[in-house]
């Protein structure tokens, strides 16, 4: 089949070249989810390689690719500018669901798009690419055009938005976890380069942390004029599973350690005293559990074990009284040095602690 029987252009004319592509994005940009007039998507994919057209197409992304470029991210505004537009009406959920389906949509059209201008990257981008310019290939122009748009004029109602849903869900509501999935997907995406997240965490991260740190210091406090010390060491061991889950959910692997660092600050560090208080009747009544609890909690703080390897060295020289046999001894060491192994998960510390109360009971 001919090229003129494909409507391919057969021109160098920059004008009959991009209406001819335009054509092309319009459906895409429209048509995806209905699925795009096949022998038309596949005249745009095979243009630059229609039979005798390759060098015209060459031709024209060399000498005039800057053009095309160009028209490419004009259409790109032009189309995204009416999305924004549109997203005044919205707020909240509703901001963040039509939100969800403009980008999934055009992310799914930029990949296409991106395909159909591969002459044009492969051509004049690299080009530019290896002079030095800021030209970026057609589908990360398509992504910085969104973030410019788009993004930056509704981030900051759709982070509120997500904030939202996200203290609903520790609430015990239930969600729709994959919309805020896709949004937060979103701000992943948007970094200047495919490796940065710059934006998810400017944008994000950073103001989601600050929240759960407001969000889980008035839980602690609800939580302690409800519960024992004990008690509110096992709802903290859930809260911190919690939130390593939900990590996994939707939010990028990144945001785990300055999370948790940021939770065990507030639900940890600033009850220390608290848990220290209780060390002694925990050893004293054996509650080998909660004492796991206090162990794994406290490790995680500069300095949070110090106070209880202290008190565990004064506990073990209470529990050698004087005139022991040799036998009941060796029970004794032998009991708290599992207790050390399995509990204190074999510290040195506790060991040295363990250690020394013994010789100094046997002097």
């Amino acid at each position: 089949m001919s090229a003129n029987e494909n409507n391919i252009p057969a021109s160098t004319s920059i004008e009959i070249i991009w209406k001819f592509l335009e054509e092309g994005i319009d459906q895409i940009m429209s048509k995806l989810e209905q699925g795009l007039n096949y022998k038309k998507y596949m005249e745009l994919y095979t243009y630059p390689f229609a039979k005798g057209l390759s060098p015209v197409v060459t031709k024209c992304a060399r000498s005039k690719g800057g053009d095309l470029y160009s028209r490419l991210q004009d259409y790109f505004e032009r189309y995204l500018d009416k999305i924004r537009k549109d997203s005044v009406q919205y707020t909240d959920e509703n901001l963040l669901r039509h939100y969800a389906k403009q980008w999934e949509r055009y992310k799914a059209a930029s990949t296409y798009i991106n395909h159909v201008f591969r002459f044009l990257n492969r051509h004049w981008v690299r080009h530019k690419i290896d002079e030095g310019h800021n030209i970026y290939d057609v589908y990360t122009l398509a992504i910085i055009c969104w973030r410019e748009s788009v993004f930056n004029h509704v981030q900051h109602q759709m982070t509120t938005a997500v904030l939202k849903l996200i203290e609903k869900e520790r609430n015990g509501e239930m969600v729709d976890v994959r919309l805020i999935k896709s949004v937060i997907g979103s701000y992943v995406s948007l970094g200047p380069d495919s490796d940065s997240l710059e934006v998810y965490k400017s944008h994000f991260e950073l103001p989601f942390i600050e929240a759960s740190q407001v969000y889980y210091k008035a839980e602690a406090g609800k939580l302690l004029e409800k519960h024992s010390i004990t008690d509110y060491m096992k709802r903290v061991e859930t809260i911190l599973s919690e939130e390593r889950d939900r990590v996994v959910s939707y939010l990028n692997p990144n945001t785990e350690k300055p999370l948790l660092n940021a939770c065990e600050d507030i639900l940890i560090k600033e009850h220390m005293n608290s848990m220290w208080t209780e060390f002694q009747n925990l050893l004293d009544m054996n509650k080998l559990d909660d004492l796991r609890i206090m162990y794994s909690f406290l490790s995680r703080i500069p300095g949070g074990l110090n106070p209880l390897c202290t008190q565990f060295e004064e506990y073990m020289r209470k529990q050698m009284r004087p005139g022991m046999t040799e036998t009941t001894l060796i029970q004794v060491y032998t009991k708290n040095s599992e207790i050390v192994r399995i509990v204190f998960r074999g510290d040195e510390e506790f060991v040295a602690s363990l250690d020394k109360a013994c010789r100094e009971y046997r002097k």
